[in-house]
């Protein structure tokens, strides 16, 4: 009978999860890992809000369309189910609703025991927090001081997502680079974590200022780590990246992309790049348009300058002799990046990729390829979700690369 009423309690207060992500990898990590909490608690996950108990939605204040993205969808689903739970992550100013809203403070989850819902591909939080304050940034307001995990919490979560057939793992944090736990600093925890054997580590983004004495050489000798790197670059004029307060130079961003480049076999590069800065001039967006163009870069995240309270930057004025509005740079900046991706995907036709498995589509299995591309193969008996595949790139069409199975 103890059994009977113990798995009885267990089912009357357990509760049905639905969770909405957005905005960064680290919010991601961290949404997924507290979510993961709850079913590791007894409850259970739903794809449906209105069959929840409680909603769990990650919140992101970086630019204002962020913040008003989450907001309208937080408003929606109070709305629509105005006695259901709520519960927010991530960056968040928080606001009285008058209902059942619970704000999570990041710091109960960061050095939290790892939990996941089930992937093939893990984002694991390394570190958080910053302490630069950039001029446009608000992430210092919102994630505090910097601060690492413990490298053998770190570990240990990874040793565990081996042993349960995870494939990649995906290093994630406010800026990654300053990671520094006792004596063990960065590139000394990627070493760390190469050893475990785990088949592929992939970094997140990257910030200029930390990348000047990392040793991709080191990195490079490491074969799990993906030819993968995203560059916080944000412009390319030296005066509108010193009002930015960034810390470096274009020189700096030309030697980074050269050492990255002579290191690795056609690596892909992408990077953040912020359109419309005050102050900035139809010379200074044609610039960073010319250097894009004759570098290696491949991809771009484009953003609007987006004026956040209590930054620096909320108090600089637009300038007023510019000629092309952000709505025409931003379609600019698409067109080119359109233009070097399609020049990228040329350039690795033929080439051996891996995939991993993340699911099925029209007779086809669909992963993320080790360049950060979605890679399709015909479908073929004996590979499951999960599998780690050796491809050959045949064609590439609208962003995709098609391939073909390789026996390792």
């Amino acid at each position: 009978m103890e059994g009977f009423y113990k798995r009885f309690f267990r089912e009357t207060l357990s509760m049905k999860i639905f969770f909405y992500n957005m905005g960064c990898k680290l919010n991601q990590s961290l949404t997924k890992r507290y979510v993961g909490k709850l079913i590791h608690q007894g409850n259970t996950l739903t794809d449906e809000p209105e069959d929840a108990d409680l909603l769990v939605i990650s919140s992101c204040v970086v630019t204002h369309n962020a913040q008003k993205q989450f907001e309208n969808i937080l408003n929606r689903l109070i709305e629509r189910y105005p006695k259901k739970e709520f519960h927010i992550i991530g960056c968040y100013e928080k606001k009285d609703y008058q209902h059942k809203v619970k704000y999570i403070d990041q710091k109960e989850i960061f050095d939290e025991k790892f939990f996941h819902i089930n992937r093939t591909r893990v984002e694991i939080p390394i570190q958080t927090g910053c302490n630069n304050f950039c001029s446009y940034c608000i992430v210092p307001y919102h994630r505090g001081e910097e601060k690492s995990r413990n490298f053998e919490n770190i570990l240990d979560e990874i040793e565990s997502l081996k042993e349960s057939g995870v494939k990649e793992i995906i290093l994630t944090g406010v800026n990654i680079l300053k990671y520094r736990y006792e004596t063990i600093d960065f590139i000394s925890l990627v070493e760390k974590i190469s050893q475990t054997g785990i088949e592929r580590i992939r970094l997140s983004s990257l910030e200029l200022e930390d990348l000047n004495d990392l040793s991709f050489k080191k990195l490079s000798e490491m074969k799990n780590v993906v030819p993968f790197f995203h560059l916080s670059i944000q412009h390319i004029s030296n005066r509108i990246l010193k009002l930015m307060k960034r810390g470096y130079d274009n020189e700096l961003i030309e030697s980074v992309v050269e050492k990255i480049w002579s290191t690795y076999k056609k690596p892909m590069l992408g990077c953040d790049i912020i359109v419309g800065f005050p102050y900035e001039t139809d010379e200074d967006f044609f610039m960073m348009v010319d250097f894009l163009d004759k570098s290696k870069f491949s991809h771009f995240h484009i953003f609007p300058f987006s004026r956040r309270q209590n930054t620096l930057a909320y108090y600089f004025k637009e300038n007023s002799k510019k000629s092309i509005g952000i709505e025409e740079k931003i379609k600019i900046m698409k067109n080119l990046q359109h233009k070097k991706k399609e020049k990228f995907l040329d350039s690795i036709v033929g080439m051996d990729e891996s995939m991993i498995i993340e699911g099925e589509r029209e007779g086809f299995y669909k992963g993320k390829s080790e360049r950060y591309f979605d890679c399709y193969v015909k479908k073929v008996d004996g590979y499951y979700k999960g599998d780690l595949l050796k491809v050959k790139i045949v064609r590439h069409f609208e962003g995709k690369v098609y391939g073909e199975i390789k026996i390792f």
